[in-house]
């Protein structure tokens, strides 16, 4: 479990001071969200500021791995957890915070060096030299969602997994298709390097989603073999760090293409639009129409603060950043409330927060209590936590099983029903399922 939340979060710094550090290098004009001409490249404040503003990153990123590192030596897995989520906050924000201080030194120099004063907006080139690049059509999503839902000939025990994973291909496409501003990529006046430069970010913006799709539908197969769960979360780990790679080359790439092929551009007209970037990191312009429009560098994109969308997606973004270290003590204190048990002459009704079974007398076929779980008990939909199991699972010689208990606390209690549908339940406090057992028979 450790190792699991090591390979899950530790590498977030690591990541995000590389994709920082290269912001640090010229591409389309920009430096760190900073728009300069050519003779800015070799400006010693310059050069100085792009020093401190690389060493920042690395120094923020070894203080976020260590505290991460330090978060992991709690007690218990689910502590271990809750540090990490508390964690996930500052190892989200702290990086920026050399981001944004470079940003404004940047726009000091420029401002001091008068080179913001050129008429660059004005940059003219003829559009219909433009390549069109096409995009990639449905079936490539449709496909991936098929893949997704292929396990249901053979094991249709785990259907809501692989059909919520279909569901999120076709989002994605949904994703791909409206996320994406498909438009000029402007530098200067040179037509050929506009070219250029639009296609290989779509090209790499099909790639990504390509990717995702595909890693998508490849763990949802790797469900339905209903591996151990040590081998479940290592295969899902190995499937998502290959996605992740692939995705982050993609990104990488993209950005590589724009450093080269405007190594020589800004020593006449360009384009210069800092005044609608806010530290050089959000978009606000109350003259664009377009809500979601294309980051500046890279592939990605983002969304337009001018907008009254923009700003509802950003509070929504923000609320849940600021929630997240809540999350889980809310989740906790809900695993820890005990399962309850009500006994009639007719019928077994069991609930934990919000699920509640109610067993028939009538349809039980048997019942049995057991000391220990299966070794293979694999969740399909409901909760597994690390003090409670509710919902539904599958296990080893049961198959499909209704459960509702705490794993820590033995014995538990197997009813198996006339209709097929079978139970597991446990009871923190001693002695309950004992007088269950007794009361039922």
């Amino acid at each position: 479990m450790r190792f699991f939340l090591m390979l899950c979060f530790l590498p977030l710094p690591v990541i995000m001071a590389v994709m920082l550090c290269n912001e640090a290098k010229f591409k389309k004009n920009i430096v760190v969200g900073v728009t300069l001409p050519y003779e800015a490249r070799e400006n010693a404040e310059v050069q100085r500021a792009l020093s401190r503003y690389k060493k920042g990153n690395i120094i923020v990123a070894i203080i976020l791995v260590v505290s991460g590192l330090l978060c992991m030596l709690a007690k218990s897995d689910w502590r271990a957890v809750e540090n990490l989520m508390v964690w996930l906050v500052p190892a989200i924000v702290l990086p920026y915070i050399p981001y944004v201080s470079c940003n404004k030194r940047l726009r000091e120099i420029k401002l001091n060096n008068r080179w913001g004063r050129r008429d660059t907006n004005r940059v003219s080139i003829d559009t219909s030299v433009i390549a069109e690049q096409k995009w990639l059509s449905p079936l490539w999503f449709l496909a991936a969602a098929a893949l997704a839902m292929l396990p249901l000939l053979w094991n249709p025990e785990f259907k809501a997994v692989y059909i919520s994973y279909a569901v999120c291909i076709l989002l994605l496409w949904l994703c791909y298709r409206f996320a994406y501003r498909n438009k000029a990529e402007r530098v200067d006046g040179n037509s050929d390097l506009t070219s250029a430069l639009t296609a290989i970010r779509k090209k790499n913006w099909n790639m990504v989603f390509l990717v995702a799709v595909y890693g998508m539908a490849a763990i949802s197969i790797s469900m339905s073999f209903e591996l151990s769960p040590v081998l479940s979360c290592v295969l899902i780990i190995v499937i998502t760090l290959m996605v992740s790679a692939l995705a982050i080359y993609a990104e990488m790439k993209t950005r590589k293409v724009q450093e080269e092929l405007c190594s020589d551009s800004g020593k006449d007209a360009y384009l210069d639009d800092d005044d609608k970037w806010l530290w050089g990191v959000l978009y606000y312009n109350l003259d664009d129409e377009k809500l979601i429009i294309n980051s500046r560098i890279g592939t990605n994109t983002t969304i337009n603060l001018a907008k009254p969308a923009g700003k509802v997606i950003a509070a929504i973004s923000l609320a849940v950043l600021l929630a997240t270290p809540f999350i889980l003590p809310v989740t906790n204190a809900v695993g820890n409330k005990p399962p309850e048990f009500d006994l009639s002459s007719a019928e077994l009704t069991a609930r934990s927060g919000g699920t509640e079974y109610v067993i028939k007398l009538d349809e039980i076929e048997s019942v049995e209590l057991i000391e220990e779980l299966p070794k293979s008990i694999v969740k399909v939909n409901g909760t597994n936590f690390e003090n409670l199991l509710k919902g539904r699972f599958s296990a080893d010689k049961i198959g499909s099983v209704y459960a509702c208990l705490d794993p820590t606390s033995p014995p538990f209690l197997l009813i198996e029903g006339k209709d097929g549908d079978n139970f597991l339940l446990g009871s923190r406090e001693e002695g309950v399922i004992q007088d269950l057992m007794d009361k039922i028979k």
